[in-house]
Order: C-alpha cells, then structure tokens, then sequence
C-alpha cells in the first residue's frame, strides 16, 4: 500500500487515486470523547476531506482506530484537519486492476484479422483448401464475418453442380450449394446471428469442390474479425 503519512495539524496530503484509506489514530489529544462501542469510537479527533482537481468532497469524521474511508475514483488530494495534537498514520489501499477477462474484447490489444481466397477454380482440382487459419496461443478470435460466394465464369458441358464452404472444428459457419448454374450465375451464403469467439488452438478453413464436367467459377472466401488476448 502507498504511504503510510503521517498526519498531523492542517494541511493537504496527495494521494494516488486510491480505493480506500485506512486511517490509523497514533495520538490522542485529551480533548478527544470516547464511547463505549467496539470497536471504540471517538469524537473530536479530526476530518478528513478528499477530492481532485475540481474541489474536495464535504469533510468526514474521524471516528474509529484503524477506520477505512472508500473514495470514489479519482481522488488526488487529501485535505485533513486534526484537532489539539491528534495525529494519525493513513495508508492508501489501491483500486484493483481489472482482470483480463473483465476488460471488454478491444481493451485487450486487438488486432485485425482478414482471410480468404479469390480465384478461378476448375473442376479438375477437385476438392481444394481455399485457405486455413488457426487461432495463436493465448488469443480469441472474434469471428465476425465469413463469407462464401461463387459466380459461374464459364459453363461446363455436363453435370453442372458442386459446393463451396467455410468451417470449424465445430462444424460449417458458411455454405454454398450450386446446381445447375447458368453463366453468370452466383452462389452465396454468410455467417448470421452476430460474431463467433473461437478459443486459440481453433482452425477455420475454405473448402471447395466442383462435380461439373468442364467450366469454371470464381470461388471468393472471406474470413474477417480481429483477436484479442483471452
């Protein structure tokens, strides 16, 4: 804990935007009343009034021995009045950091994540990987957006069908299905209902296989997101 200070008198203390102050009273004046509560209280010690650059809060009694003061967030200055040769020790008690899985995904040192694949496919490549990520150690991807589209760029002379997709370990985040597809003619499919968040260790890939007999489409994957440390 920052400090402790010793107070006494009149005067201004800085503080480090603590939490709480622990108040200690380490003498006495005669003048100070006593009750009989436990822990024992007392009257007269002093006041203590904490603020910030815009003013101070309205002073409060010092009442008990160790007494803890919460301070709301940002208190930089700590005013006291002690009265009659009072004195007392305050130690600061620091504002707990957050932790990570507390903060919100762009508090989190986020960084942009685009994938994919756009070009011509025959149907003599059979199945094909159009692109594979995997998720680093120690980062969530938050998946927001994984397209597939497919336009016929030249017709095949039979048959005429295929698919193309992204997936998971999970199973597929986006499928197209094409049958019977005239030129120009396109397939798509999108990730819906909002973003996925997948664990590190986690593989996307694109897939795509045509069983047309000749022609071409143009097969356009999109994977879009950005990680953030888990």
């Amino acid at each position: 804990m920052p400090g402790p200070y010793a107070l006494t008198g009149r005067g201004t203390q800085a503080i480090g935007q603590p939490a709480q102050l622990v108040v200690t009273v380490t003498n006495l004046a005669p003048q100070v009343r006593t009750n009989k509560t436990q822990p024992q209280g007392y009257y007269g010690v002093g006041w203590l009034s904490w603020g910030d650059a815009n003013g101070f809060r309205l002073p409060v009694p010092i009442s008990l021995s160790p007494q803890v003061f919460d301070l709301p967030p940002g208190m930089t200055r700590l005013g006291y009045s002690l009265l009659n040769g009072s004195t007392v020790q305050v130690a600061e008690v620091p504002a707990p950091g957050l932790a990570n899985n507390q903060l919100n995904p762009w508090d989190r040192s986020p960084q942009p994540v685009s994938v994919g694949y756009n070009a011509g496919v025959q149907p003599s490549q059979g199945q094909m990987t159009t692109f594979s990520y995997t998720v680093p150690s120690g980062r969530l991807l938050w998946l927001a957006k994984a397209s597939v589209l497919c336009t016929r760029l030249v017709a095949p002379t039979a048959n005429n069908y295929g698919q193309s997709w992204i997936q998971d370990s999970a199973g597929q985040i986006a499928f197209a299905w094409f049958f019977n597809a005239a030129l120009g003619a396109q397939a798509r499919d999108d990730l819906l209902g909002g973003p996925l968040i997948l664990p590190a260790g986690s593989v996307v890939s694109g897939y795509h296989i045509d069983y047309s007999t000749g022609g071409e489409w143009l097969v356009t994957h999109e994977l879009h997101g950005f990680l953030f440390n888990a």
